[in-house]
């Protein structure tokens, strides 16, 4: 049977001072108020966020607690009114998407979520519409470089209700 492996401050230290020394001397500066601290900050250990403290007490909870809980949840929450308002005409007389449609989809781009921020927004937006990822219609759309068609003005419409309602 092998020996535990022993993972107290002078081990962190001893860490801290081979891989990250800017880290280790911002530690015995005072800069940092502690090694686990230091520890966390030169991503050696993860420190449990909220969520991972609401997991874990929601393991722990009685029947009754989880469902006096979602009882409270359900009252403290008002429900949330689906007020999606997507132009009638998303495009100019010009035959491109009007400067208010591309900024719409320009900020569901910018939210967290399925569609926003990360590696290839438009590629996921075009297949969420029914495109290959690697089309560019959408691009050229929100460039105003082209004329959008009528079907993929149909998809765009759909999409962007979907994508306020979520």
């Amino acid at each position: 049977m092998s020996k535990p492996k022993k993972r107290d401050s002078a081990y962190w230290l001893g860490r801290l001072e081979r891989e990250h020394p800017a880290i280790f001397d911002r530690l015995r500066s005072g800069a940092i108020p502690s090694v686990r601290a230091a520890c966390a900050e030169a991503g050696l250990i993860r420190l449990p966020s909220r969520l991972d403290a609401l997991k874990r007490e929601w393991a722990r909870a009685s029947s009754s607690e989880r469902a006096a809980f979602m009882a409270w949840v359900k009252g403290a929450l008002p429900p949330r009114p689906i007020v999606v308002s997507i132009p009638v005409v998303l495009t100019g007389p010009d035959g491109t998407l009007l400067p208010e449609v591309i900024d719409r989809i320009k900020a569901i781009m910018a939210r967290p979520g399925p569609f926003g921020p990360g590696r290839a927004p438009h590629g996921r937006i075009m297949s969420a519409m029914g495109y290959a990822r690697s089309s560019t219609r959408l691009a050229n759309a929100l460039d105003r470089r082209g004329k959008p068609d009528g079907d993929f003005l149909d998809r765009l419409r759909a999409w962007m209700v979907a994508a306020e309602r979520a």
